[in-house]
């Protein structure tokens, strides 16, 4: 079995999530048990510096969330609603933040980044491991000694190219593409894309993983247990034909028109109100 290596940042980066999860807002503190386990805390004495700290605290987070992540606390699936991460993405609300690079002298630019429909998703995830592929071509190919320039330059501008495509794609307006998925991409990139800055680009791909991919993380803390395992599994076809008869749209519509993370919540959320509703019934039952 080959093993897998996490660093210490990833660490870090996955109790950030699930810390978010337990207290959405600065209104809601860390439980006190917890916060004795963060690195050199009272309860664990390695150092934020080590990455056997953030892994001991790691293991308390999850095993906190299997204990109390639906027993009725602000953090369960039928107070979702009310937490302003969930509100932001039920409403499939865009991200906004001021560019990292200024004019002088001008107005302030700002970047916008916008919640993507699972489609989209899909199509960002196959261009994402193309440009992996890409990449991990090219700096070997320096090594070579039949190196040829005019190749790499080739290379190098298609690599530019999918970079300005992600940017265009996930600052488009609404869940869906400035494109048909099912058709190539046109051949001319708008100049306000184009004219975007390497460092922009970056940004705006971290914002991506922000508005879409964190939220989606978070968002897992409130699903059902068959919910979640269908999502970790992967199986998107049963789950979405199951929203489908759930929220009374087509599948195709809610996979297409629809953020991903907004559909999850939506399921969830109406699922628990039916089930608390049959719970009600059935308890107004036994007491006739």
């Amino acid at each position: 079995m080959t093993q897998r290596s996490i660093s210490r940042q990833q660490l870090r980066e996955e109790c950030a999530l699930l810390e978010r999860a337990i207290a959405p807002t600065s209104e809601t503190p860390l439980p006190a048990e917890l916060g004795a386990w963060k690195p050199g805390g009272d309860r664990n004495r390695h150092p934020a510096s080590s990455a056997q700290g953030w892994f001991v605290y790691f293991r308390r987070l999850t095993a906190w969330h299997a204990r109390n992540g639906d027993d009725g606390s602000p953090n369960s699936p039928a107070k979702a609603a009310a937490d302003p991460w969930a509100v932001e993405a039920l409403t499939e609300a865009a991200l906004t933040k001021p560019s990292r690079v200024q004019p002088a002298g001008g107005l302030t630019r700002y970047l916008t980044v916008y919640p993507k429909s699972f489609q989209v998703l899909s199509h960002l995830y196959a261009r994402e491991m193309g440009l992996a592929r890409l990449q991990s071509l090219i700096a070997p190919a320096y090594e070579q000694p039949d190196f040829d320039p005019a190749l790499m330059r080739r290379a190098m501008a298609a690599l530019s190219s999918e970079h300005l495509l992600a940017a265009w794609i996930v600052t488009h307006p609404g869940p869906g593409m400035p494109w048909d998925p099912d058709g190539p991409p046109p051949a001319e990139i708008p100049a306000h894309i184009t004219a975007l800055d390497a460092v922009e680009l970056h940004q705006l791909l971290a914002m991506n993983h922000e508005v879409n991919y964190q939220r989606l993380v978070v968002a897992r803390a409130f699903l059902t247990p068959d919910l979640s395992k269908a999502e970790e599994q992967l199986f998107w076809s049963p789950f979405f034909a199951k929203a489908g008869e759930l929220l009374g749209e087509p599948p195709k519509v809610l996979m297409r028109d629809h953020a991903l993370v907004a559909v999850l919540l939506r399921v969830q959320l109406l699922g628990q109100a039916q089930r608390d509703a049959e719970a009600k019934r059935e308890a107004e039952k036994d007491r006739d």
